[in-house]
């Protein structure tokens, strides 16, 4: 009986892990292609606990774009950002948009895409903030889903 509930709670682990998807990417204010990552400074604080974060993966000659977002309502429960040490990385699998890209046709980034908000938890990790050996872990999800 200890054996079959331990393969449960095991199986359980896995599969909360192999439901998480986590994207690496370098921000950038690019205008051509790219992962632009925006922080709303100016955040009404009776509304939001942290300034919302808008991200938007495009390429304007694949013609594709893709937003997403860090919303953090006061009314629902706290998803705050999470800072992990760089070595985090090493214990997950994760999608490099620097490096695939440059090698995606239109098609293949909506496929991406699509298998990223197939997850039921997004995490975005923008290399412009880590600092230290410690990394921002940004729980995001598509901008057209929460409004």
């Amino acid at each position: 009986m200890l054996t079959i509930w331990v393969a449960m709670l095991t199986s359980n682990l896995f599969a909360q892990q192999a439901d998480a998807v986590y994207v690496v990417f370098t921000g950038t204010n690019n205008n051509t292609a790219g992962f632009n990552h925006h922080i709303h400074q100016n955040y009404n604080q009776s509304l939001y606990r942290y300034p919302t974060r808008i991200f938007t993966i495009f390429d304007r000659q694949k013609d594709y774009f893709f937003k997403f977002t860090f919303m953090n309502w006061n009314d629902e429960p706290d998803e705050p950002i999470i800072s992990k040490p760089v070595s985090f990385l090493n214990t997950v699998s994760y999608i490099d948009w620097d490096v695939v890209a440059p090698t995606l046709t239109k098609n293949g980034a909506e496929a991406l895409y699509q298998q990223i908000i197939s997850k039921s938890e997004i995490y975005f990790i923008d290399r412009n903030e880590i600092q230290n050996g410690t990394m921002k872990v940004i729980p995001v999800g598509v901008l057209m889903d929460r409004f």
